[in-house]
């Protein structure tokens, strides 16, 4: 049995990223975790010089993503859209590297990563799959135009290989 929170009710409600793309970090989460858009009570597209955000739902857990657009924010230092890119474009999960911005990731866990990787192979998204020191598999992908991670793990790969190299992360 869960244990009812001290304090909080649902005390894990939601995780907001901001992007520079709000409807390509939704269409991910549809066609990839499987989720659902939620009607937000923000705008979009954004009134000039406010803020827009698109949200989703993860079935059926109804944990929320929430991916804001501010534009405001793109005239201090590097923007999200410069950050995002550096990030990404500096990744390279198909050969299997692990670079330490990996670590900024949502990690979740699934009964099992095999629909995840269908889906991430079949919608041509780079991802990283690796094992961990205590069996568990971690899937690793990112949130487009975000430069942040979803971290998918599981004990079931739906035998896919995972990379062979130590990845003796922590483990949650």
């Amino acid at each position: 049995d869960d244990m009812p929170h001290p304090i909080y009710s649902y005390p894990w409600l939601k995780s907001t990223f901001m992007t520079a793309d709000p409807p390509a970090a939704v269409k991910f989460s549809i066609d990839v975790l499987g989720a659902q858009q939620l009607v937000s009570t923000f705008t979009w597209p954004p009134p000039e010089g406010s803020t827009g955000s698109l949200w989703v739902t993860l079935p059926p857990s109804g944990f929320q993503l929430h991916f804001p657009y501010s534009p405001q924010f793109e005239f201090e230092g590097p923007g999200v859209k410069e950050f995002a890119a550096a990030v990404e474009n500096s990744r390279n999960l198909e050969a299997g590297v692990f670079d330490g911005w990996l670590y900024e990731s949502l990690v979740l866990s699934v009964v099992s990563l095999a629909p995840f990787i269908e889906r991430l192979n079949r919608g041509a998204h780079s991802f990283l799959l690796t094992q961990l020191c205590d069996g568990e598999f971690a899937l690793f992908v990112d949130i487009p135009s975000t430069g942040i991670t979803i971290q998918l793990r599981s004990g079931d790969a739906g035998g896919a290989t995972p990379r062979a190299f130590d990845m003796c992360l922590e483990t949650f």
